[in-house]
């Protein structure tokens, strides 16, 4: 599978807007072209459907569970990561949603992110 088809089988089933499946794949291009790296399917498919059933999420109203302060605390020792979902996904893609995005959420798409792109860290 690709993530291409990954974002159509999301759709499809319902689980995520047409919006929400382009707003997903603007952020995969901007992951590219900050970290100089290819995501697909073997390295990005957590990170992919986590962000874009969060970002449904937040579209809609829904509520974000909490992450715990250690957690932040662990993801927060990743400034360049924190930055990025913060500036693209919490900045852009929030704005265009019209959605605050929670500083949990961020925690959690941080990790994915850091795992993508740091395959030693986390």
């Amino acid at each position: 599978m690709s993530l291409e088809m990954r974002l159509r089988l999301l759709q499809e089933s319902g689980q995520i807007s047409p919006e929400v499946a382009e707003l997903t794949r603007w952020i995969l291009k901007r992951v590219e072209e900050r970290y100089d790296m290819t995501v697909t399917e073997e390295n990005g498919a957590m990170f992919t459907t986590h962000l874009a059933v969060a970002l449904e999420r937040l579209r809609s109203g829904q509520a974000i569970d909490e992450m715990v302060s250690e957690g932040l605390a662990e993801v927060k020792a990743y400034p360049e990561e924190w930055a990025f979902v913060n500036e693209v996904v919490a900045g852009e893609a929030g704005r265009r949603l019209g959605a605050r995005v929670p500083e949990a959420e961020v925690g959690y798409l941080t990790a994915h992110l850091i795992t993508l792109v740091r395959p030693d860290g986390l």
